[in-house]
Parts: C-alpha cells; sequence; structure tokens
C-alpha cells in the first residue's frame, strides 16, 4: 500500500482536514491500534471515549491567531513525550499561554495538526479530551467551600476518602494539614485568604487527582517559596512517569531543571532541546547574566 494511502487510512481524518503526508513527517513510534476506545459513525469516523496511556502528543505545524493578534502561534512542530518534563520558555506575549489553551482543546488550530499516539485529536470528544488532561492556570477557580472539595469537586464521602489518600501518597498532606481545620477548612470566596503558594498548589492536587494523561501547567511556581518549589519539582519529575507533563514558564533557572526545552519568541519556536544542549544552555546562561533569570 502506498503511503499517502496508509497515513490516510490510518487517521481517517475529516476531508477538510486531510493530512498532506508529503509535508509532513512524523515519528514511526506514534503509529498505533486506532481502534481501541472508539465507536464508529455511519460515516465512518471513529469518535474515542477514553484515553490509552499516553506516550506520545506530536504537535505538527500548527498555527493559530487572533483577529489582530500581534505574535500568533506560526508552524509550530515539537513533540511532548511520557517520562520527560517539557519546559515551554519565552517571554510573556511569546505564545506560551496560547500554545497550553491550544492544547487544552480551548482553540482549534487554524493550520496543523495534534495527535495523541497516532490519533487526530479531532476525534476525541471535548468532554473526554478536558476529562484526560489536566491543565493549572492561574485565572481558575478556587471554590467558597472545603479543601476536600476544591480538590476532588464532590462532597461524596468515598471522594473525600480518596483525597486525603491522595494527599498523603504525593506530599501535599503536609501543606493541607497546617489548614486550621485541615482539608476541612472553609475557603472564602475566590479563595482570597490563601497565599497565592496555597493557592497553586490546591489546584495543582486538583488537577492531579483525577489522573490526567497529559499534564499541562501554566507558570508552575508562581507564588511559591523555595521549599514549596522543589515540593512541585520534585513531585512533577515523579508524576512525569506516568502522565505526558508540560509547563510553561518566564523562569530560566526553572527551565534548567526540565529534560526538555521549547523556547518560543513572538509565536516561533527558535530552539528545542535539552537544557544542557549548548545553543540552549548559552541562551538560558546568557539571560541569567542578565540579572533577573527571565525572558522579558
Amino acid at each position: 500500500m502506498k503511503r499517502d494511502q496508509m497515513m490516510n487510512r490510518l487517521f481517517q481524518i475529516y476531508p477538510s482536514q486531510q493530512m498532506n503526508t508529503q509535508q509532513t513527517n512524523l515519528p514511526s513510534e506514534i503509529i498505533t491500534d486506532v481502534n481501541a476506545n472508539a465507536i464508529h459513525l455511519s460515516n465512518g469516523w471513529p469518535i474515542y471515549h477514553a484515553f490509552n496511556s499516553t506516550n506520545l502528543v506530536v504537535v505538527s505545524g500548527v498555527s493559530f491567531a487572533f483577529t489582530g493578534q500581534r505574535h500568533p502561534l506560526l508552524h509550530l512542530n515539537m513533540t511532548f513525550k511520557r517520562g520527560e518534563l517539557t519546559g515551554l520558555i519565552g517571554a510573556n506575549g511569546s505564545g506560551k499561554t496560547t500554545l497550553m489553551k491550544l492544547l487544552n482543546k480551548e482553540y482549534i488550530p487554524t493550520d496543523g495538526i495534534v495527535l495523541v499516539d497516532g490519533i487526530h485529536w479531532s476525534h476525541f470528544e471535548i468532554n473526554t479530551w478536558r476529562e484526560q488532561v489536566g491543565f493549572v492556570h492561574g485565572d481558575h477557580e478556587i471554590y467558597k467551600d472545603t479543601i476536600l472539595y476544591n480538590i476532588a469537586l464532590s462532597h461524596h464521602p468515598d471522594d473525600s476518602k480518596e483525597v486525603v489518600s491522595f494527599c498523603l501518597r504525593t506530599g501535599f498532606s503536609k501543606y493541607f494539614q497546617e489548614f486550621p481545620r485541615s482539608y476541612l477548612t472553609n475557603l472564602g470566596t475566590k479563595g482570597f485568604q490563601l497565599s497565592s503558594g496555597y493557592r497553586q498548589l490546591i489546584l495543582l492536587a486538583r488537577e492531579l487527582f483525577k489522573q490526567p494523561q497529559i499534564l499541562l501547567l501554566d507558570e508552575p511556581t508562581m507564588g511559591l517559596d523555595r521549599k514549596m518549589e522543589t515540593f512541585v519539582m520534585n513531585l512533577l519529575n515523579n508524576e512525569k512517569q506516568n502522565r505526558i507533563v508540560v509547563i510553561s514558564t518566564t523562569q530560566t533557572d526553572l527551565a534548567q531543571k526540565c529534560d526538555h526545552v521549547v523556547l518560543l519568541e513572538k509565536g516561533i519556536v527558535t530552539f528545542a532541546g535539552a537544557p544542557r544542549d549548548r545553543l540552549i544552555a548559552e541562551k538560558l546562561e546568557f539571560d541569567t547574566i542578565l540579572g533577573t533569570s527571565t525572558f522579558r
């Protein structure tokens, strides 16, 4: 069978999204059994209601822009792997948060494709996608309820027990037990009485508790003290064995702790590789020498 025919049969994408296999080079490891966890509609298109154990997400030729956006995302190519902590680094306005929201399927690319273990993401229902992707973002809400509810998003006693077990297992317990009534502490409207560090920990615990296959973290150490930051980075390095973990940050010292780094400048990937790679190391080191350890 010819390569074009084989690829189009594998991905079975919508006619308006037919993949140009002449221009898109895909890693061989993404080709998997696309029939798992799927039902087929009358037109033959599979709709997936669950992820397999996700090992690879490929972003190929992806572009996106809002009307009038100064620096849109242009022809992005990158790979996110299970077992690697991937850092997206760039100045404010470089497109990091836009890319994270795109990966959370809040935005749809104007061009290019996103593949999850070889399956085109258009085959996943939006609810399925959101259940399998954890996204921690500063805009997310802290509810006027207990810490237990803010993590489980449920009042069911079994869920509450699971939250306590989860926090003991992952190490969150040493922070949440410090509250006046431990996990039963009621948080005010939008969590205003929380420090930014504790707010960030609760949001991270909420997303990890649902055991996502893909974990997206926008500025995960924002507002954390040094002790909390060390805890979070150690936790993410443990969690990367179980899921794909992607963080976005302006902090060069945080990027140096990642396994793989993608540098974004004005919506374009300028470098990608390990932090120890010469070009990336020089970029990160130069920025640190300038005095702030951040991309501006």
